[in-house]
């Protein structure tokens, strides 16, 4: 009776052995011992190999670093976002750029390293922020983009201190982000996007209140598809997220969660406490040029282009269907 409650045969006429000796004892036929028994011995042995490299894969997971990348169109939002983000406990950096009074009073939250490295990268290509043209077929091809890699690099560790979660905040980004994500991973960073999304009218009218603005309402309605398409099409196998710029001056705390829980982490200030200092600075004067849901009555096809791209773009979102497609189908490059 006991030999077939232990499920073997003829064990009666050996010694008892231990598990490891049964496992091992060539007269024991190994379907003769439970299924059980064979898992729990094999962990039993391999737990000690397997040991330290567990130890290591649970120490590496805390110190993995996510990196936020705010692109989109300049005179999106960029800047208010990297403002609430940086309240929100992420680090955004030193060697930042002053605020400009009339401008952006409460802060550019751009490293200006960063953009200087951005310019001159666009210049190479023999392109300004300012070009609606795409950059060539090949350009991530060119050897000229080591040593710009590298420099990059370096800004990424002088600039930001060990946090787990920064912000590098420059519109530019949008049409540099295939070789900014070469940096980052080269870094051991996760690179995650951000696109700011505004009504084309409110940015054209944004931008031309600058003085140092010499484009025609056309021109930058020509760069704000630029910057969209070369941030989409940049984009579509990493972790990425859009954001409406009215949705955020109205309701910050709803993006901010959703933005977290696409991405999967954790702010390093809660939302709760970070409230009071958010709210006051997100106040209406960030907003000078309202165009709420507003189609051009213009005879311009590129400005009437642009605001039916907009419409469409906030419908694809808000139903969850792809964008790329609508970007796809207008080049004013």
């Amino acid at each position: 009776t006991a030999a077939v409650l232990r499920g073997t045969r003829n064990e009666h006429h050996r010694p008892p052995m231990i598990p490891e000796q049964a496992l091992l004892h060539p007269s024991v036929h190994r379907r003769s011992m439970p299924t059980h028994n064979h898992i729990n011995l094999a962990c039993l042995y391999l737990f000690p190999l397997l040991f330290p490299f567990l130890r290591c894969y649970n120490r590496a997971i805390p110190t993995a670093r996510n990196a936020i990348l705010l692109a989109g169109m300049h005179r999106s939002g960029t800047s208010a976002l990297a403002g609430v983000i940086n309240m929100l406990g992420a680090d955004v950096g030193s060697g930042l750029l002053p605020a400009v009074h009339g401008d952006n009073e409460r802060g550019y939250w751009e490293i200006r390293d960063v953009a200087e490295l951005d310019n001159e990268c666009l210049e190479h290509f023999g392109l300004s922020w300012s070009d609606p043209r795409a950059l060539p077929d090949c350009w991530l091809d060119d050897p000229w983009l080591e040593d710009w890699q590298a420099r990059a690099e370096s800004v990424i560790h002088e600039r930001f201190s060990p946090a787990k979660l920064i912000v590098i905040k420059d519109p530019r980004i949008s049409r540099l982000l295939p070789v900014w994500r070469r940096v980052l991973e080269n870094a051991h960073i996760r690179p995650l996007l951000v696109i700011p999304l505004r009504h084309p009218l409110e940015v054209v009218a944004s931008l031309l209140r600058r003085p140092d603005t010499s484009m025609s309402a056309t021109d930058v309605h020509r760069l704000w598809f630029r910057y969209l398409i070369d941030a989409e099409t940049g984009s579509r196998d990493m972790p990425r997220f859009w954001i409406r710029y009215d949705r955020l001056l109205c309701d910050w705390r709803t993006e901010m969660q959703s933005l977290a829980e696409e991405f999967q982490i954790r702010w390093p200030t809660d939302i709760e406490t970070a409230s009071p200092a958010i709210d006051e600075y997100l106040d209406g004067n960030l907003r000078h040029q309202r165009q709420e849901h507003q189609i051009a009555d213009d005879q311009n096809p590129t400005i009437r282009a642009s605001c039916e791209s907009y419409q469409k773009l906030i419908g694809n979102l808000e139903s969850h269907q792809a964008v790329g497609p609508v970007l796809r189908t207008v080049d004013h490059a």
